[in-house]
């Protein structure tokens, strides 16, 4: 589930109008190869577990939500490089639990050390977005799954 959620938002990307064309590719090739590791994990991966206990699955579908999708619409965005594929899945499983106001140990150890960096944003005042789910963005959430439309 949580890798058809980074596709279908690699595909929103792509049709979304507004920024660069290359910042757009960046974004969409990164959330497609991080769809395609993350569907090879286990469903015991720990970021996986972090997210069923954030109550992301709840519902029937993935839905990390606005904060979530946030983390991962602007992933690799910017103009320095967010993190690795491998990072997402971590971002995402911290950015949504402590939205959730339930961090777990690794999830708090982790953004302590600072080995999830929030990342750089052109023209925003220290050039950094202070937490995902303020990232701008254009779209209003009108469905639940924020997946965008079906491909």
């Amino acid at each position: 589930m949580v890798a058809q959620f980074v596709r279908a938002q690699a595909w929103w990307r792509l049709d979304t109008p507004g920024v660069s064309a290359i910042r757009v590719a960046r974004c969409v090739v990164a959330l497609l190869d991080a769809a395609g590791c993350i569907s090879g994990l286990p469903e015991d991966h720990p970021d996986l577990e972090e997210l069923d206990r954030a109550g992301c699955f709840a519902s029937g579908f993935f839905d990390p939500g606005e904060a979530g999708v946030a983390v991962v619409r602007g992933w690799e965005l910017a103009d320095e490089p967010t993190g690795a594929t491998q990072d997402l899945l971590g971002a995402l499983a911290v950015t949504v639990s402590a939205d959730r106001g339930m961090p777990s140990t690794a999830a708090r150890r982790a953004a302590a050390s600072g080995a999830i960096s929030a990342a750089p944003l052109p023209g925003h005042p220290g050039g950094v977005v202070p937490e995902p789910a303020f990232a701008p963005d254009t779209v209003v959430f009108g469905s639940p799954s924020h997946t965008g439309p079906a491909r």
